[in-house]
């Protein structure tokens, strides 16, 4: 499992295709990996491309319904309750990398 940035990313990507570590005898996996990762603007944006989809990435997923909504919010509510304290989710700053 790799765990770094979208250029340091790239670089192992392109070392792991020259290589030949992406002939499928091999697993990339990483954590969150942004899809223009792969894009440098430079000739070898093809083959960092190229590279970057034989990655299983593991990212958080999200869901995006009211039923999560309601259910994120009673556990805000009941915190107290268990003494626990943070701040609902519409007043949390989280910081986007």
């Amino acid at each position: 499992m790799l765990l770094c940035y979208g250029d340091a990313m790239r670089r192992l990507m392109l070392i792991f295709s020259e290589l030949g570590l992406l002939n499928g005898e091999y697993v990339v996996v990483a954590l969150e990996t942004l899809p223009a990762s792969c894009e440098a603007g430079d000739s070898r944006d093809e083959e960092a491309c190229r590279a970057f989809e034989g990655i299983i990435d593991v990212s958080q997923y999200i869901p995006d319904s009211q039923a999560y909504e309601d259910f994120t919010t009673s556990v805000y509510n009941r915190m107290p309750e268990m003494n626990y304290s943070m701040n609902a989710p519409n007043e949390a700053s989280v910081p986007i990398l």
